[in-house]
């Protein structure tokens, strides 16, 4: 067929998601009618798209005798699944415990945008390596379903053993008295464990002195404490 106004169809082939997405590559292709005769041509090659994008304009552009005419496609593609990310409040210290109740929050991207995303939650019971898990689904219709890093919580404080000074106890004048004293953390450990004397050191026993105060005290690595104080004399 010559001659004649122009007319272009364009062919999209892909698999198409929701709301007008592609969830995979896209091939467009134009068919420009009639042929023959003067006919120009610009832009009307297929074309494959392989990169997600939203919205990428293809344009056909053909000239005869007849005229020009231009017939455009617009190609949005999100093949990847939603992007889910965590965030921690508060903040995990220095050794990665926490010894207060952990809100969760959910953050979510994808090309397409994102219809539905987790909303945060509240972690409160202790232990180490837990983990949340939640799902985001795009515009597109793809979803993803990860799992937080490990958060541990540790809302029990240590224990503290303090053996030598005894509480309440009255020692001899220039009696040998060592200190000697414990701390224990069952889940994130001891990070700290001090007394007024440095354990196995001597109390000072050269003079006289009454309800005098021992204290030790006790760290774990989420930030719990426990203090423990005893009094003794020396007669």
């Amino acid at each position: 067929m010559t001659g004649g106004a122009l007319v272009i169809t364009p062919t999209v082939i892909g698999t198409l998601g929701q709301n007008g997405w592609y969830t995979s590559d896209v091939t467009v292709s134009f068919a420009v009618s009639p042929t023959g005769g003067e006919l120009e041509k610009k832009g009307c090659g297929a074309r494959t798209i392989t990169q997600n994008t939203t919205g990428l304009v293809l344009t056909c552009t053909a000239s005869n005798n007849k005229g020009t005419t231009s017939q455009s496609v617009t190609i949005k593609r999100d093949a990847s699944v939603p992007h889910v990310s965590f965030g921690e409040s508060p903040a995990p210290d220095s050794f990665g415990w926490q010894h207060a109740a952990v809100v969760v929050s959910f953050r979510c991207s994808s090309t397409s945008g994102i219809a539905s995303c987790p909303s945060p939650g509240t972690l409160g019971t202790e232990g180490s390596s837990q983990t949340v898990s939640g799902t985001a689904v795009n515009h597109a219709g793809l979803s993803a379903t990860a799992i937080s890093p490990a958060i541990n919580i540790d809302l029990t404080p240590p224990t503290v053993s303090l053996t030598t000074p005894t509480n309440g106890t009255s020692y001899a004048l220039g009696s040998a008295v060592t200190a000697s004293y414990a701390c224990a953390d069952a889940l994130s450990g001891v990070a700290q464990c001090s007394g007024t004397l440095s354990n196995g050191a001597t109390l000072n026993t050269v003079q006289r002195v009454t309800n005098k105060s021992f204290t030790v005290t006790g760290k774990d690595k989420a930030g719990n404490a426990t203090q423990v104080t005893y009094y003794y004399s020396v007669k």
